[in-house]
């Protein structure tokens, strides 16, 4: 094995180029079934609408492609009945063989080395928060301890939890960070995202504010700066779960929304922004969302800045010919011009206020009304509402002018680059020589 074949494996410093005046709406939906078991197409609808969908609607395919726990390496996780699979927690999994199995993954699944599209890892069973695992994710922490306690079985109580919390956090690390650098440097001009990552918890308000996201969880979500610093892209939840149209007014499932968009922006304000939106009301079949909890949370994501949203169905919904003809009245009545309405009025924004090189958004929004100016047919802008998010190289209120690096600022990113080059060296040095392959001269 040369040098030169291994440099064709360093991570690459670009990723898919962001066209900053597109806003993408991807379609996740296992609609294939309602055409192979009914023959009722839905890429024409969809495409007709703006909607990326993946050719011959595939459920995987160029414009996103989904990782379940069990199609990317050996994820450590409890299964229904608590018993250990490849090790039940992080501490006890071999990452070595979880990175060798998910490279195999990837290239299974996504064949193509030029792939651009979406990659996202569904990684649901436990958190990598110590305290995030709570309810019925408790029993990680409990396998946590007892693991900690077999290894120092003389240790006091309040020993054994602080190591197991340090040792769940690190190996819990261990395990997201490696396989996300894993896939963006298989696949790099893909943009690549954890599902549900951040997350807010943000259930109980009566203003805006109190709907934010809690404290602790802030914290929480702090303490996952080293996902947020190499991810590219973060893929929060805005579902429209099981009793919420019941349980919250419009106003509170507004605000809802907006707690969790905000915490995306904060923890990872210089990633793209692709939240997953559902047309289910929860995973009943027939159960829709109402025309206009759609419609308005569409336009909270265009109008938070985000550079798309990714629409999810459930296969359940869709075991049936009259299911499929459901979701395609929906699709032809409200999701479609939904779409089509609120994408053209944001990449409006971006063109005329943004400069074309970044994306509308109302940060002195305190009670979360500026996505209603994405509704109307034909919108205008009132500019000194708006600052732009800006795509990489520009700045600028309206990012009308370009980054110009200074000599320091160079520097920082080249000796950045230079270490990042060495680490990788070191890191895959030490896995060849465990495999007992070659170390690099």
């Amino acid at each position: 094995m040369t040098v030169f074949v291994l440099l064709l494996l360093l991570p690459t410093v670009t990723s898919q180029a962001e066209d900053p005046a597109v806003f993408k709406v991807r379609w996740n939906v296992p609609t294939i079934q309602c055409l192979k078991t009914y023959g009722i197409d839905f890429v024409p609808l969809l495409r007709s609408y703006g909607i990326l969908v993946n050719n011959g609607d595939e459920f995987r395919g160029g414009v996103n492609t989904i990782f379940y726990e069990s199609q990317l390496g050996l994820y450590p996780h409890l299964n229904q009945t608590d018993y250990p699979v490849n090790g039940g927690i992080p501490q006890l999994g071999d990452l070595s063989a979880h990175l060798k199995k998910s490279r195999q993954d990837i290239d299974k699944i996504i064949p193509d080395v030029q792939f651009t599209g979406l990659g996202i890892i569904d990684w649901e069973s436990w958190r990598a928060v110590w305290d995030f695992n709570w309810g019925t994710l408790k029993k990680y922490r409990e396998e946590s301890f007892r693991a900690a306690r077999d290894q120092h079985p003389d240790w006091t109580n309040s020993s054994l939890l602080k190591s197991a919390q340090e040792e769940w956090e690190t190996s819990a690390k261990n395990y997201m960070l490696k396989t996300l650098q894993l896939a963006q440097m298989m696949r790099p001009q893909a943009l690549w995202c954890y599902y549900l990552y951040p997350d807010c918890y943000n259930y109980k308000g009566q203003t805006p504010q109190e709907f934010e996201c809690p404290p602790i969880v802030i914290k929480g979500n702090n303490q996952l700066s080293w996902l947020w610093d190499e991810i590219k892209a973060v893929c929060p939840s805005l579902y429209v779960v099981g009793g919420y149209l019941e349980k919250y007014s419009f106003d509170q499932r507004t605000w809802y929304v907006n707690g969790r968009l905000q915490e995306a922006l904060r923890v990872a304000p210089n990633s793209q922004l692709y939240p997953y939106i559902g047309y289910g009301y929860g995973i009943t079949p027939g159960a829709m969302v109402p025309k206009d909890d759609f419609w308005r949370i569409l336009a909270q994501v265009a109008s938070a800045g985000s550079s798309g949203a990714v629409i999810w169905g459930a296969s359940v919904t869709l075991r049936s010919n009259s299911h499929c003809k459901l979701l395609e009245t929906y699709v032809k009545n409200i999701l479609g011009p939904a779409v089509s309405t609120i994408k053209g009025n944001a990449e409006h924004c971006a063109k005329t206020v943004c400069s074309g090189m970044g994306r509308c958004t109302w940060p002195n929004d305190s009670d979360v009304v500026a996505w209603k100016v994405y509704l109307g047919k034909r919108t205008s802008f009132q500019k000194d509402e708006i600052t732009c998010r800006c795509v990489k190289g520009f700045e600028g209120r309206y990012c009308d002018m370009k980054v110009r690096p200074t000599n320091d600022l160079q520097s920082r990113s080249n000796l950045k680059l230079s270490n990042s080059v060495s680490d990788f060296f070191s890191y895959l040095s030490k896995l060849l020589d465990k495999q007992n392959a070659p170390v690099l001269p």
